[in-house]
């Protein structure tokens, strides 16, 4: 629990001082994206024609920011480690290792979920929707499962041998791969057939489509949710691979 509290702290501090920096990082990505992609579909394909209300960008957005920012801090926090030697000063026993990773991803939740909360409530406010209590319900289950998703992904990235000016480039390519394959401002319907299947298994479009779900159809699927689970649980176990290679070299 003091490895929690200790990284809890270290969250807050970095909150604190970055906290301007990463919502406008967070919201100008897809701002960025909405208007070089997103737009240009709108006005050219047919498929745009019948488009939504403005609830369907409105959760896009919501996982969209949520996503980035937990995805960006972790990386360059765990960069940060890495550069300064604090993580191989970390004498900790590989058996701890499992704990030590999921109190640090545990310690992200708290701060990112007030972040993703308040802003889902000023867009809530601009756009002036009103969605069901069931919905608010699993919109938390929601954004918790985003949080773990993207910090566990920011790990992995942050983990891997790279450093940041090389790697600033790759991570926003990889940003920019979710936002297509998560399907949060472009249907799934405007994907050729064999690229649907995989969009279909890909987690992040299973948390948009399963908000979407419950929103516009008020129906929720849990079978898929749980995929979502299981490939966390692997990209966690990766993790402490990860960490263990990097912690003895």
């Amino acid at each position: 629990m003091n490895i929690f509290k200790a990284f809890l702290i270290r969250r807050i501090q970095f909150f604190i001082h970055n906290f301007l920096i990463e919502t406008i990082v967070s919201l100008l990505l897809p701002i960025i994206f909405m208007l070089i992609i997103g737009f240009p579909l709108i006005s050219q394909s047919p498929v745009y024609k019948n488009f939504p209300e403005e609830s369907w960008i409105l959760l896009g957005i919501i996982f969209s920011i949520s996503f980035v920012s937990s995805f960006l801090f972790t990386f360059n926090d765990i960069q940060i480690m890495k550069k300064t030697k604090l993580l191989s000063q970390i004498n900790i026993t590989p058996a701890s290792q499992i704990s030590f990773i999921f109190n640090y991803i545990l310690s992200i939740i708290p701060l990112e979920f007030l972040r993703s909360i308040l802003i889902f409530i000023i867009l809530h406010l601009l756009i002036g929707s009103v969605f069901n209590i069931q919905f608010y319900f699993f919109y938390s289950i929601f954004i918790i499962i985003n949080i773990l998703l993207s910090s566990n992904l920011g790990f992995t990235f942050g983990i891997l041998n790279f450093n940041f000016e090389k790697s600033s480039i790759l991570v926003f390519l990889f940003i920019i791969f979710i936002y297509f394959f998560s399907c949060w401002l472009i249907p799934i319907s405007f994907y050729p057939d064999p690229l649907k299947i995989f969009i279909e298994f890909f987690p992040t479009y299973i948390l948009v489509e399963f908000l979407r779900s419950i929103l516009f159809e008020n129906s929720y699927s849990m079978i898929f949710l749980i995929f979502v689970l299981f490939f966390i649980i692997i990209n966690y176990m990766l993790n402490i691979y990860l960490y263990s290679k990097n912690h003895s070299s």
